[in-house]
């Protein structure tokens, strides 16, 4: 009788340490399941930032294209006029 009282006791001792390593277990990959998932928001943060400027960049990109196609100044005056007679005599 004590026999199996003591092996029942030993069984039911394995399988709370078992349990115990099993909820252990657990509670650290939650933990880690945690932080993966504050550093993907830090980095789906800093992606929309990145997104934002890039969008703003392309808006004042197309505003100072708009910009090129109003303008109808030659801008000769700008470039030297050695350029412009090599430039004609090349052509």
């Amino acid at each position: 009788m004590n026999r199996i009282l003591l092996i029942s006791l030993i069984i039911i001792a394995l399988v709370a340490v078992f349990y115990r390593y099993k909820a252990n277990n657990l509670k650290t990959e939650l933990l880690s399941v945690k932080n993966e998932n504050a550093v993907m928001r830090a980095n789906m943060a800093e992606y929309e930032h990145i997104f934002e400027l890039n969008k703003k960049a392309d808006e004042e990109n197309e505003k100072f294209k708009g910009k090129l196609d109003e303008d109808t100044t030659d801008n000769l005056d700008v470039v030297p006029a050695d350029y412009i007679l090599k430039q004609l005599r090349a052509d």
